[in-house]
């Protein structure tokens, strides 16, 4: 060992290092650290393979034990464990960060509770690990007045399932650095902070929780949760990077919310700030008693706000705060067990969705909904205007209701309809016709200018400003068969045919989707009387079978859909006007058929013969199929006798012609 030491004496002296000491001389030399690092004062140069007690021998570091002033570095090439089993206090820790050098130092609560405490800035540099291993007869944990980086390439571990291990100092996971908890306690403590920008995961069995105001921050790179996650009393800033698996389940504190992808459960009251991202779903589940997320200001919803209360109590949505729903968000109630509070104005913008599933959703306290995009009562759900409670429905909104089911609709006063609103009706069932019913209750202001009832009919009236439907037969729509051939238009043909259409001409808009790919487009719709017909016309390029979708509507809100098969033949060769040629002389001849175009290859079977060109006659209504005159030279070296020739049309389909014969 004295030898060893001398060793490191001379290597400091020649590269100059004064007082880094061997785990500093050796960073100097082979590779510089991830972060900034303290001065070492007391350097690890013990054993550098197997398990080894921080306590075994004084000789294992330069300066003796570690006191608590002393700046610890391990940092000695190899792979080993230096086990702390008796706690220690010191200044800083740097583990790993040379070369070479994958240490771990682990505390272990063998003979009971132990403890690392740290004074100042500390770091588990590239190579290096922290563990928290406790027993069942103590804990294990850091704490102390410093801080703990890791950095890229280091890795902080929390183990056990025995008892807890306590992280009592601010953790910042860099980009590279890993964190992982095993440890089916483990306890972020003491009001401290931990920042994620690398890796970070609760493994299966592991659980996580902040504790006594202890906040986290997953600013970028990725939460990965298989165990569980908890906060009680801090901050939770979502402001980056990915959470996926289980949610992180929120208690208390606050929910400081802008760029995190992943799933947050509320199971008790929290304060919601900032906007719920795309891709992030926010859950009110009072699973276990009531829930309140509570919003201080104004938040934006462009992920998932859902509000699912349990039969132990309610969900609310409440504070003196504002709800934005913005394009492509959703705000959604579920359950129909309890009741779902929304105390707060709410605009939900055009692109974005209310769903009321909840069987009593209760919009209170006198405040506005603004819909001016879709808000959806679905089967079973039910919203109640209280408290002077309004819904404004503008002129772009829709308002979505279901008929023949369970509940399903809006009750109480203040509905507001401005010009252009839309009712939208889902009908669970087949109601009777003449069946009655009225999905929102009054008083309702104003009337829908547009209507979507599915299949379905309904006559719409407004008795004592409430909103009354009574179904009706809808007309009929029904499919009619299709056949075309390559590169030819259809012409007119008729898609479907319309029965009962008993309110005239005019009233009516129907689309097709050919099934190429082509897009859907406007369909000709023509009624006389009570029947009528949809007819429209398309050019196929491919040979194939194809499924031709056409919609009907009529501005009474029915909405019928018809599909039918169309099976697209390629191009036929039926005939050629001239069959033979004088050995040496040219020939004209004319190819009909169905399907062939302009842009057609014709090559032949005779090398003597030469394709002098091709070209296709005018197409018109009456002459749908054009004629091919082809010019051949025969040349006097061709062999004599019977000659095929080939057609390739577009999209790869050919046509041999076995005919043609010199003489």
């Amino acid at each position: 060992m004295f030898i060893r030491g001398m060793q490191r004496i001379a290597l400091v002296g020649v590269v100059g290092f004064g007082s880094l000491g061997v785990a500093g001389a050796l960073a100097g030399v082979s590779a510089a650290p991830a972060a900034a690092l303290a001065t070492c004062t007391d350097n690890w140069q013990g054993p550098a393979a197997g398990t080894i007690d921080w306590n075994a021998s004084s000789a294992n570091w330069s300066s003796g034990f570690p006191g608590a002033g002393s700046v610890v570095c391990i940092s000695e090439p190899g792979t080993y464990t230096v086990v702390l089993s008796g706690g220690a206090s010191i200044n800083t820790l740097q583990v790993g960060g040379v070369t070479g050098s994958s240490p771990t130092v682990l505390v272990d609560a063998a003979p009971g509770s132990e403890n690392l405490t740290l004074s100042a800035p500390s770091t588990i540099e590239s190579g290096g690990t922290l563990t928290f291993d406790p027993t069942a007869v103590g804990n294990a944990g850091v704490n102390g007045t410093g801080n703990l980086t890791v950095a890229s390439g280091g890795n902080l571990t929390t183990e056990s399932t025995l008892s807890n291990s306590f992280i009592d100092v601010p953790v910042t996971n860099q980009s590279g650095g890993t964190v992982t908890i095993g440890g089916a306690s483990t306890q972020f403590n003491s009001g401290t902070l931990t920042t994620n920008d690398g890796t970070f995961t609760v493994a299966s069995g592991g659980g996580a929780a902040l504790t006594s105001g202890s906040s986290f921050t997953q600013a970028a790179g990725t939460l990965t949760l298989t165990g569980g996650f908890s906060e009680n009393s801090g901050t939770f800033t979502a402001s980056g990077g990915a959470e996926s698996g289980n949610p992180v389940v929120l208690i208390g504190g606050t929910l400081a919310d802008s760029a995190t992808t992943g799933a947050f459960e509320v199971t008790g009251t929290i304060n919601l700030t900032g906007t719920i991202p795309v891709g992030q779903t926010v859950t009110g589940n009072a699973a276990a008693g009531g829930i309140a997320i509570q919003l201080p200001g104004a938040v934006t919803d462009d992920g998932s706000l859902v509000l699912d209360p349990s039969t132990v109590g309610n969900a609310v949505l409440n504070s003196s705060g504002s709800l934005t729903v913005g394009s492509g968000g959703t705000l959604t109630t579920e359950s129909a067990a309890s009741n779902s509070f929304i105390d707060v104005p709410v605009n939900n913008l055009a692109g974005g969705t209310v769903t009321v599933g909840g069987a009593s959703t209760q919009y209170n306290g006198g405040k506005v909904i603004t819909n001016a995009g879709t808000l959806q009562v679905v089967n079973g759900g039910a919203l109640n205007l209280s408290s002077g409670s309004v819904l404004s429905n503008t002129a772009v909104g829709t308002i979505g209701v279901t008929v023949n089911g369970a509940a399903g609709g809006i009750s109480g006063p203040g509905t507001a309809l401005l010009p252009g609103s839309t009712l939208s009706v889902t009908t669970v069932g087949s109601p009777t016709v003449g069946t009655v019913f009225t999905p929102i209750g009054g008083p309702v202001t104003g009337a829908f200018t547009n209507l979507s009832f599915g299949p379905a009919a309904y006559a719409v009236a407004y008795p004592s400003g409430a909103v009354q439907l009574t179904t009706e037969a809808p007309f009929t729509y029904v499919a009619s068969p299709l056949s075309a051939k390559e590169n030819i238009s259809t012409g007119t043909v008729t898609l479907g045919t319309i029965g009962s259409a008993s309110d005239g001409t005019g009233i009516y808009s129907a689309t097709v989707n050919w099934g190429d790919g082509s897009g859907t487009g406007p369909a000709t719709v023509n009624v006389t009387g009570s029947t009528g017909t949809v007819t429209g016309s398309h050019t196929y390029t491919t040979p194939g079978t194809y499924t031709v979708t056409s919609k009907l509507a009529n501005t009474d809100g029915t909405t019928l859909t018809t599909s039918e098969s169309v099976l697209v033949t390629g191009p036929v060769v039926t005939g050629l006007s001239k069959v033979t040629v004088v050995h040496g002389k040219k020939l004209t001849t004319k190819v009909s058929g169905t399907g062939l175009d302009s842009s057609a290859v014709v090559t032949t079977s005779n090398p003597g013969v030469t394709v002098v060109s091709v070209k296709a006659s005018k197409v018109s209504k009456k002459h749908p199929n054009p004629t091919l005159t082809l010019k051949v030279a025969v040349a006097k070296t061709a062999a004599l006798g019977p000659f095929s020739i080939t057609v390739t049309e577009t999209g790869g389909t050919t046509t041999v012609i076995n005919a043609i014969t010199i003489t």
